[in-house]
């Protein structure tokens, strides 16, 4: 139900039905199995889920980051090295940070804790492709953050496009990569100053995220104003 949640999620739909199941499934499976640490990492994700859908609609995400952290301090009382929680913590701090960008607060670091323990997360599981994926995400926002205080967003960015990249190499026709590096090139575009440098980010960014949504028409909601932000780019009438 949690990786229901997460599919619903990336369709644009409110995840709280699915949450709510998974949540439900998760308390039966600890009663079930004993406390497991990676059902407590599971039901850290579910709350993850509503904290991200949370952020998107301009709420609060405190109180399920917080109840996620709980779930993620019961897995590591039962295994310190269980790759899911550390995962599980990454993206509890990347949502944090992103909340604290969006509220205008100085997520510097936030950002920073977020890449940490995404590093500690990607050492633990090397070829976890989620935590790559959801890695890259941290680091293309996290330059939009430094971007709109005038800072140098290049270091963030750079990271981003590494993580993305490898990505694609391995899994060229995934979408959640497609689209992914896509809204990098849009970010890469939204900071260059060069109109040919824009215009050429735009029309990466458009074929890559038009891949991804004719693969899975899904991502359409969620997705296409990114679509709209790259044919302005594309077609160089978007603002530096």
């Amino acid at each position: 139900w949690t990786a229901e949640a997460s599919y619903r999620f990336q369709e644009g739909a409110d995840p709280a039905v699915w949450v709510n199941q998974a949540l439900l499934r998760g308390a039966e499976a600890v009663h079930r199995m004993g406390s497991e640490a990676t059902v407590w990492s599971d039901i850290a994700d579910a709350h993850l889920v509503l904290a991200e859908f949370d952020v998107t609609k301009s709420r609060d995400p405190s109180t399920p980051i917080q109840q996620a952290m709980s779930a993620i301090t019961n897995a590591w009382t039962r295994n310190k090295l269980e790759p899911a929680a550390a995962r599980s913590m990454a993206n509890a701090l990347a949502i944090r940070a992103r909340w604290d960008a969006s509220q205008g607060r100085d997520a510097h670091w936030s950002f920073e804790q977020a890449a940490t323990a995404y590093e500690q997360a990607m050492a633990l599981a090397p070829n976890d492709q989620g935590s790559q994926l959801a890695f890259a995400r941290c680091c293309r926002d996290w330059a939009g953050f430094l971007r709109a205080l005038a800072q140098d967003p290049a270091p963030a960015l750079s990271r981003a496009e590494r993580l993305a990249d490898a990505l694609l190499q391995k899994r060229p026709q995934w979408p959640e990569a497609q689209v992914l590096r896509g809204s990098i090139w849009l970010e890469t575009g939204s900071a260059a100053v060069e109109p040919d440098a824009r215009r050429q980010a735009g029309q990466r960014a458009l074929q890559l995220i038009r891949s991804a949504l004719a693969t899975n028409p899904h991502l359409q909601l969620r997705w296409s104003p990114s679509v709209a932000a790259a044919k302005a780019l594309a077609e160089n009438t978007a603002r530096p």
